[in-house]
């Protein structure tokens, strides 16, 4: 995963394009969720165990969140804070807007080769 600026793609209205093997996710909570779901889809497609899709999916949703939240946002979780990750994302967007222009790019193959 590699986190960059905008570049041409085909993406939806968001600026979330999740299709082939390079994805590219806007700096949003609900980018990360489709790109979650989408994840799943295609293990589930070629035959991976729920067991194996809930470990990969763990390990995707993390690094997703590292590259979005923390690397093209910036966002610090302090542990005494009771905000959630998609307050403290919106407010890294608040504080500085041209963050919305950032985009991480997904490269990944998946296939039934496990």
């Amino acid at each position: 995963m590699t986190a960059e600026s905008p570049r041409a793609t085909k993406e939806n209205k968001s600026g979330t394009s999740l299709e082939g093997d390079n994805w590219v996710l806007t700096p949003e909570l609900g980018s990360i969720n489709a790109a979650e779901t989408v994840f799943e889809e295609k293990l589930k497609t070629i035959g991976w165990t729920e067991e194996e899709i809930d470990w990969l999916q763990l390990g995707f949703h993390e690094a997703l969140v590292n590259a979005v939240a923390h690397g093209n946002l910036g966002v610090k979780k302090k542990e005494d804070s009771e905000k959630g990750l998609n307050e403290l994302m919106k407010e890294a967007l608040e504080n500085d807007p041209k963050k919305i222009n950032t985009r991480v790019v997904v490269s990944l193959k998946i296939d039934e080769n496990k």
